[in-house]
Order: structure tokens, then sequence, then C-alpha cells
């Protein structure tokens, strides 16, 4: 209507509003399309206001549908576009904590303490302050930096109340909260945490926080399958495998509208059933026969080695495709966005990977000194 009209701000608003609906619900690339679309017409006008939010939510969009590094390469024109109009201290800060939301996804935690440097905002409105907040936190629990991470998670509790239903919110909170109580060893406690997180998710549509809140739920309860099998409790075994069938029901709907999406989004949430898989078949004590296959680009290199005494893979270079055969014999595969290098080797009935921006002599004598 807006176009039909001549109206160019409104149209380049609504297509803004647009976009972040799209990616929400998993089209990935129409949302693209419409934000840049918002942008062009934002920046036309120049009206500071529309080009702060144009570049602020294309970021974001663009993280979300699984382009993570064209949206930091978006993150400096973003910044230096805001402080040619005069809205550094709004718009160019909080374009700054969403590249620290992305850098962390990345696994480049140093870059994203950079963005977060020095970015205090003074006295700021509810809103504002969980945003913020919902963008810091992931790296301070992530870093064991408890010492930060437990004022910012309990403010936080505090301002959920104002904003009940906001997933964008909630969602990061109780998986922050949930991984705070993991890292920590508190199994019991992230379930607490995950099941208000799902409480919360029950008014909303919302699909990607729902599957992460899964993924770590499995953890929780497979954590919890452990300490009762090693204790010889199998009341706790019984109970932990029915809050993990609990959570699976709770999250039905959402892991199916996966099948609709398109786009990084499809491919992350891929992963995390991926994962979730993995957790099922720790949390039942036993695994059939994986096997694991690589496809490997000219900038990738994979090394077979021995840890242990047991089969280990080291990988360096390129983002690889992960081939893995679940539980039921299906094969699955899910892109994998390294953090670094891989190391992954078997322990007993497991597979595991450490990732990390160090060489294979570092990786090898860590993983050495597990179990």
């Amino acid at each position: 209507m807006a176009h039909g009209l001549g109206d160019r701000r409104i149209e380049g608003h609504a297509l803004n509003t647009l976009a972040c609906d799209l990616v929400d619900l998993g089209h990935g690339a129409n949302a693209v399309a419409a934000i840049e679309r918002s942008r062009s017409i934002a920046v036309d006008l120049g009206d500071p206001d529309e080009v702060g939010r144009a570049y602020h939510n294309e970021t974001e969009i663009l993280g979300i549908a699984g382009l993570d590094h064209r949206a930091l390469e978006l993150v400096e024109e973003g910044i230096n576009r805001t402080a040619a109009t005069g809205t550094t201290m709004v718009w160019g800060s909080i374009i700054r904590f969403h590249a620290a939301a992305l850098a962390y996804d990345l696994g480049r935690w140093a870059d994203a303490a950079g963005y977060l440097e020095g970015q205090d905002l003074g006295d700021i409105d509810p809103l504002t302050e969980a945003y913020t907040l919902v963008r810091t936190i992931p790296l301070c629990v992530g870093t064991g930096d408890w010492q930060a991470a437990a004022p910012m998670l309990t403010r936080m509790r505090g301002l959920l109340d104002i904003f009940t239903t906001e997933y964008q919110y909630t969602g990061p909170y109780s998986a922050a909260a949930a991984e705070a109580h993991l890292w920590q060893g508190r199994p019991g406690e992230a379930v607490a945490a995950i099941e208000e997180g799902m409480a919360r998710r029950d008014r909303t549509d919302d699909t990607r926080h729902r599957v992460r809140l899964l993924r770590l739920g499995l953890r929780a309860a497979a954590d919890l399958a452990e300490i009762a099998r090693d204790r010889h409790d199998a009341k706790a075994e019984s109970v932990a495998a029915q809050t993990a069938a609990a959570l699976r029901e709770r999250t039905l709907a959402a892991t199916e509208r996966i099948a609709s999406m398109d786009g990084g989004l499809a491919v992350e949430l891929a992963a995390e059933l991926a994962t979730i898989e993995a957790e099922e078949t720790r949390l039942r004590g036993s695994i059939e026969p994986n096997v694991l296959g690589k496809l490997v680009g000219p900038h990738t290199t994979v090394d077979r080695l021995t840890l242990n005494g047991r089969p280990a893979v080291w990988i360096a270079g390129a983002p690889h495709e992960f081939f893995y055969q679940t539980p039921n014999g299906q094969f699955a595969s899910a892109t994998v966005r390294l953090a670094g290098n891989v190391l992954a080797w078997e322990t007993g009935d497991l597979l595991v990977r450490l990732e990390a921006e160090i060489g294979r002599d570092e990786a090898v004598r860590i993983a050495s000194s597990t179990p």
C-alpha cells in the first residue's frame, strides 16, 4: 500500500518489520531480500532512526539466517553510517552489542569481548537494558565468568517480569541460565531453568529458542542419567528418561516445523537436532556403532591418529560437512561452523569433539587429560 502511494519511508519501515517476521518463521532468503530493500530506502532518505534500525535489524536477520560472517562485515558499515547520522549512542552501540553476539556464536570470543569493551550506555530504559544483557550474558557464561554472569542473570530475570512474552529476551536468558547450571555441575537446576523457559516459550510461536532449550534439556537429562548409573540408582535414571521424554513431547511441534524452513536457520536447527540425538544415546547409556564421514574442500586437511589407544581425527582448515549415523540407523548431516580446528576421538561409547583456535599438539594434550 505504501509503495502504491509513493510513501517510501512507510514502505521501508514496513519491509523492515516484514523481514523480522519472515526470518523468525524460517524464510531466510525472503527475509534477507526484504531487509536489504528496507536498508536501501532508509539510506536514500537519510532518516537517522530508520538508517539505524535498518542496519541493526539486518545484522540480526543475517545472523539468524546463518550468514554470520556477512552480518559481521555489515556491522562496521552500520557503525560508521550511524556515526555519520549522529546516532552512535543509540543505534551504533546497539549494533556493537549484537556484533558481540555474532562473534560469540562464531567462536571469536576475543572479538566479542572487543565489541563489548567500553559500551556503557548509562541510565537506559528497561527494554534497551534487556537487549544488551542477553547479548552479554552468553559470553560471560561461556568463558566461565560467574562473577559477572550471576548478577546479570538475576537482573535479567527481574526484567522478564516486564517482558513476559518477548522471546528474543526470554529465549537467550533461559538458555544462558541452563548452561550456567550445566557448566557448574548442576543438571537438576538446569532442568528447572529449561522447564521454566519452555513455559515462557508456550506463549509464543518461537521455534529457534525452543529447539535450543530442548538440546540443553537433553544434555541435562543425560547428565542426570549418568550420575544415576554411577550410583546404581535405577529410579533416578528412570526419572531422567521421563524428563527427556516430556521435553521431547513439549517441543514436537517446533521440531516438525524445521522441515518447512530454508537457509541457515534450517541448517542450524538441524545441527541442534543432531546434537539432541547424540544426547539421547548418552541418556540411554548405550550406542549403536557410529559412522563418521567427512566431505572436505581444498582448504581442509584430515589426519588420522591415535589418542589414548583409540582412533582420533584432527581436522584443520575451512568449514566442512559432518556426517553421522543416528541410533536408528539413519544417516544425517549438518554443516558445522568451526570456531577453529577440530580434534575428534572416541572414548568409551562416545564420539567427542574439541573445537578451538589451537594447534594439534595442544589439542592432543588437552584431550589426553580427559577420562
